[in-house]
């Protein structure tokens, strides 16, 4: 059995799972726009969502690409950080520099 972290003392404790999508480092503006666009679209699907929501989860899409990117980095920089700091990463370097183009909003599980 696993006990959830509050109930056995861990404090202070955040981990979500996300997914986004991604393109390669220097896709048009326009393509990333409309992918984006059209990613917003299903992420609007009532059916949809109520999946996501019925299996525990959370739809949270952002306003622009631009606005995930800032996120997905932020986040790739709080986990880098904890997994620096737990050991279980050491010496590694981030793949986040320069390696990829932000298209949509996360769906985070």
């Amino acid at each position: 059995m696993i006990v959830p972290f509050p109930p056995s003392g861990v404090t202070g404790y955040e981990y979500s799972f996300w997914f986004g999508l991604f393109g390669p480092s220097g896709l048009p503006a326009p393509i990333v726009q409309k992918l984006f666009e059209e990613s917003q679209a299903v992420l609007g699907d009532p059916e949809l969502v109520n999946r996501i929501v019925a299996s525990g989860n959370d739809v949270s899409p952002s306003k622009s690409s631009a606005e995930f990117a800032s996120w997905a980095l932020e986040d790739g920089v709080r986990q880098t950080k904890l997994a620096l700091e737990s050991g279980a990463a050491s010496g590694q370097r981030s793949i986040f520099p320069g390696s990829f183009r932000v298209i949509m909003s996360p769906v985070k599980y």
